[in-house]
């Protein structure tokens, strides 16, 4: 294989995990395809360019750190940090998910599950689980009320997913804002079905690969659990 058809297919996996990714960073890139990041990796850096000369990524700085989409994602994006904000958290989530060490991972696009009625951010498949992942802002749990209007799309439309896929979903909210008002939400909210919540803050501080067996979700009671 020549040098050149190797650059191309690295390429071309890149692209294939940007159709996961909302927003995405170098280190994100990294720690999905290594399961660590470095503050330099010349190859995930030269690919990253590469793709964006190619105008196969868009690219723009957030902060100080450049931040990558695919143009259909990222379409009057560039200046809108909050979306952005939105966009790293979805695939941040994901990545750690994705990275907690269950064999036989498959991975479910956004776009797959449009026509549902109910549209997760991403799925993972695996074992005889499907898990569904939300990722909401602050701004999308507490001035727009969002919450409420997501868990009755997904009462309404879980079976059609369980249907199509034949495994049980799993629903997980990450949500933006303190933990002790995930708690006090959900007795406002009195979610019921495969609900599982926890807040942003604690679920960033659990090491990466430990996502699924961590117990700092809350079930529909309140009660403290993992999802593994």
């Amino acid at each position: 294989m020549t040098e050149k058809s190797t650059r191309s297919s690295h390429g071309d996996l890149v692209m294939g995990w940007f159709d996961y990714f909302h927003w995405a960073s170098n280190r994100q890139v990294q720690i999905w395809s290594r399961g660590f990041a470095t503050k330099r990796h010349s190859p995930t850096e030269r690919t990253l360019k590469r793709l964006t000369k190619r105008l196969k990524l868009r690219v723009t700085k957030y902060g100080k750190v450049n931040v990558y989409a695919l143009p259909r994602k990222a379409r009057g994006d560039l200046e809108d940090h909050w979306k952005i904000y939105h966009g790293l958290g979805c695939t941040e989530t994901l990545m750690r998910f994705y990275r907690s060490g269950f064999d036989n991972l498959e991975v479910i696009p956004e776009r797959s599950f449009r026509g549902y009625g109910a549209v997760p951010e991403w799925g993972l498949l695996y074992q005889s689980v499907i898990l569904l992942g939300e990722f909401s802002t602050k701004s999308d749990v507490i001035d727009h009320g969002s919450i409420p209007s997501k868990l009755r799309a997904y009462d309404g439309n879980l079976p059609k997913i369980e249907a199509e896929y034949g495994v049980t979903p799993i629903v997980v909210f990450v949500l933006d804002i303190p933990r002790e008002q995930v708690l006090r939400r959900l007795k406002v909210w009195h979610p019921q079905g495969p609900y599982y919540f926890t807040d942003y803050e604690t679920f960033l501080s659990v090491p990466i690969g430990q996502q699924l067996t961590a117990k700092i979700y809350f079930n529909t009671y309140g009660e403290e659990d993992s999802l593994a």
